[in-house]
């Protein structure tokens, strides 16, 4: 299976330098950080989408109308290979949900080589849903078109969006199908398969330095390399000698590049979820195996993007307690540090690996944070970290107090020009949740009869993230219907709490701290805050035509937005693709939960 593409070469992976196990090797995969693999051809495989900045920061120019040529076609979508390629599975273990789960891998992705270029730092290329791998456990090593446009456009937002992420390629969809249970409800069905190319500096994750760890006292399960320490080193050389030489460098002793590394790495980190937290990004997946080493966004699942503001939003439907909800990320991603560190016990004879990672996240996430929202209020680089911090926090809470929408308020908030009045009415009209979208959004998963039923009997156990989450849906429903009699109510309140903002802390922070005039506070501001963002209801609406209708005009103008710059060709392909309302109130309630997997 090999192409004569001219067009894409490849090195060698970690592969080559780690050790790999055969294909036919059985799982648990004891002794080995890759295992030999083969992508699985589709049928009729076409071009749904191409990344051209993605290709480009990897230095890879891609030839004239790659769409009708089979050479990048077929190499795209697994059914031939570059020259170069040598296709392997990573294994990696990790924590899910809190609870060691022992090997994972990957599953439905393979790693084929590095692109490597003469200014460019390595990158490494994947793809993803190409077919069955050693690490697929019960599944088919395929990726449905849903899931493949919603990794596709979310990883190239975030990368227009400033924060860090793997990229995406391409996305290629065919006639081969899979079978899926789209709502868990016992009715599968045929989906057309899709692949994806991944890039990134590695694909190496919290979960791959967790080979090595022994039984654990609550699961009983171990990494497959439990009895294998030499796995663990080995990783660990390569990767500090190969990704992070400047560590390798200054530290002579492997325990103090350990020490060095994990601070390096938590501080990273920290400053991505610093990064996801302003922005309003919801991950709903921060498993110790889904986190890069190199602080950048992996594994786009269940991902959202803020609507109307809830810390306790849980974009992830199987997240019933709210472990990865958007208020959690900062403490589980924290939390996922010292499991890393935990993992490197045996390198670090001081044993003081949680202190590092614990210091070096917190420092970088309030540092990082701070600077974030002194741009996105237009505040000097002087304000101090406390201040910027109370700041946005302050504002939170008010949007919190409103429900309202996270990206629409932000960017409303730079119309620097507006009084305090006008801007008030202008956000509770424009940018706040009604009341009955939140007697919606909280309706009870259990019914309230039942829920009243099984409290009531003396010896009836209920999960207890299932009980909380219910509990805390009614009490949420009774202070809405107490405090609104209708929509209008609410929407005089939403004014009134906004007014009391603006004035009383907003204005008295600018005063001290703002970022010069009216004018170039606005510029600044706007260069911080999208005036959109890929929400779910804008992703169904792309799934929904490619599956639909073989359109991808949808998808071409969430890929083609800017989201920075609200100009009127931007809005008007929003308005034909997407569905976005032309004026007035924007349609910016994410009620449509993602179709995942």
């Amino acid at each position: 299976m090999r192409s004569p593409t001219p067009w894409l070469r490849l090195g060698p992976s970690a592969a080559a330098a780690l050790r790999t196990a055969p294909q036919a090797a059985p799982a648990p995969h004891a002794d080995a950080h890759f295992v030999v693999t083969a992508p699985t051809p589709v049928e009729a495989p076409r071009l749904a989408a191409l990344s051209l900045p993605a290709w480009r920061a990897a230095g890879v120019e891609l030839p004239d109308d790659p769409a009708s040529s089979p050479d990048v076609v077929d190499v795209l979508a697994g059914n031939s290979l570059p020259p170069g390629a040598s296709p392997v599975a990573h294994v990696y273990a990790g924590h899910q949900f809190g609870s060691f789960s022992g090997q994972l891998g990957d599953g439905a992705a393979m790693l084929l080589g590095t692109i490597a270029g003469d200014e460019r730092p390595p990158m490494e290329l994947q793809l993803k849903g190409a077919g069955l791998t050693p690490c697929s456990r019960s599944g088919d090593g395929r990726k449905v078109l849903r899931s493949s446009l919603r990794e596709m456009v979310a990883s190239e937002a975030m990368a227009a969006l400033c924060v860090p992420t793997t990229r995406s390629g391409s996305l290629v969809i065919s006639d081969t199908t899979v079978v899926r249970d789209i709502n868990y409800d016992g009715r599968p069905a045929a989906e057309p398969a899709a692949v994806i190319t991944r890039l990134a500096p590695s694909f190496f994750r919290f979960g791959s330095f967790e080979l090595c760890l022994p039984p654990d006292p609550r699961t009983l399960r171990s990494g497959p390399s439990h009895r294998s320490p030499h796995i663990l080193t080995e990783l660990f050389d390569y990767v500090v000698e190969t990704h992070f030489a400047e560590l390798a460098v200054h530290e002579t002793s492997r325990a103090a590049r350990v020490a060095a590394w994990l601070d390096h790495v938590a501080a990273s980190t920290g400053a991505l979820v610093a990064h996801w937290q302003a922005l309003g990004f919801c991950h709903g997946v921060l498993n110790t195996d889904n986190m890069s080493i190199h602080g950048i966004t992996l594994d786009y699942g269940p991902f959202a993007f803020m609507g109307a503001y809830d810390p306790e939003y849980a974009c992830n439907a199987s997240d019933p307690t709210g472990r990865y909800s958007y208020a959690a990320q900062p403490e589980v991603c924290a939390w996922n540090c010292i499991r890393l560190a935990n993992a490197l016990d045996p390198l670090l004879p001081a044993d003081n690996g949680e202190d590092i990672v614990s210091n070096a996240f917190e420092s970088a996430y309030s540092e990082t944070l701070a600077s974030l929202a002194r741009r996105k209020l237009g505040l000097a680089p002087t304000a101090p970290q406390q201040v910027a911090l109370d700041a946005f926090e302050s504002l939170r809470a008010t949007m919190a107090a409103t429900a309202a929408d996270y990206t629409a308020t932000f960017r409303a908030l730079g119309a620097t020009y507006r009084a305090p009045n006008e801007l008030a009415a202008h956000l509770a009209e424009t940018t706040c949740a009604s009341r009955e979208f939140l007697l919606d959004r909280d309706a009870p998963t259990v019914p309230s009869h039942q829920l009243d039923a099984l409290l009531a009997l003396p010896n009836v156990q209920l999960p207890p993230g299932l009980l909380n989450a219910e509990l805390r849906k009614r009490e949420r429903r009774k202070l809405y219907a107490e405090a609104y009699a209708t929509d209008d109510d609410k929407a005089k309140n939403d004014e009134r709490v906004w007014y009391d903002f603006l004035t009383n802390t907003l204005a008295p922070l600018v005063a001290e701290h703002g970022l010069g005039d009216p004018a170039a506070r606005m510029l600044a501001m706007n260069a911080a805050n999208p005036w959109i963002v890929p929400h779910n209801w804008m992703l169904e609406a792309a799934i929904r035509a490619l599956e639909d209708n073989s359109d991808t005009a949808p998808l071409e103008a969430l890929l083609g937005l800017d989201y920075f710059v609200e100009s009127d060709e931007h809005r008007q392909a929003c308005v034909a693709s997407l569905g976005l309302a032309d004026s007035g109130r924007l349609r910016h309630l994410d009620t449509v939960p993602p179709r995942l997997s």
